[in-house]
């Protein structure tokens, strides 16, 4: 099948929704899911940036396994800090057929390659929130709400 790739920031993680949504991509087609993490600093605690610890909520540790590891294996689940890292991972594929990612800067540096990307997310502009849902350069929605990728209203 297809290769799609799907980042998502680390606190997007335990989102029951965003967990079916990944279970029904990893379904149809071969899904790898980038996993966003901030810089580590010397200040932070590694807690955060744990990557088994982040998979554990991913999958879902409370019920049931609602993204069990026979649909959307271990090996397909990566973390990067960086758009660079995510961009490399992205060209370093075979054939992708979509990449959804929540940065602009993803959108721009990959289609200069040939790649489709959708993009999801916050954007900063004239110090007002807004949010784009970008499929083309063509298609954006705004709002001035918060929104997950999910299109869930997120606290401020």
């Amino acid at each position: 099948g297809s290769t799609l790739v799907v980042s998502i920031p680390h606190y997007d993680v335990e989102c029951d929704k965003l967990r079916r949504i990944l279970f029904l991509l990893a379904t149809y087609y071969n899904l790898l899911v980038i996993i966003n993490f901030p810089p580590i600093t010397e200040e932070k605690e590694n807690n955060d940036n744990d990557i088994s610890a982040v998979i554990e909520k991913l999958r879902g540790e409370r019920t049931m396994d609602l993204l069990p590891e026979n649909v959307l294996p271990s090996h397909r689940i990566l973390a990067s800090q960086s758009v660079i890292g995510r961009i490399a991972v992205v060209r370093q594929l075979g054939k992708v057929e979509f990449v959804l990612d929540f940065d602009e800067e993803m959108k721009q540096a990959l289609n200069r390659f040939g790649y489709r990307v959708c993009v999801y997310g916050k954007v900063l502009q004239d110090s007002k929130k807004q949010h784009q849902l970008s499929a083309s350069s063509t298609t954006t929605i705004s709002s001035s709400q918060s929104t997950s990728l999910l299109g869930e209203s997120l606290l401020s």
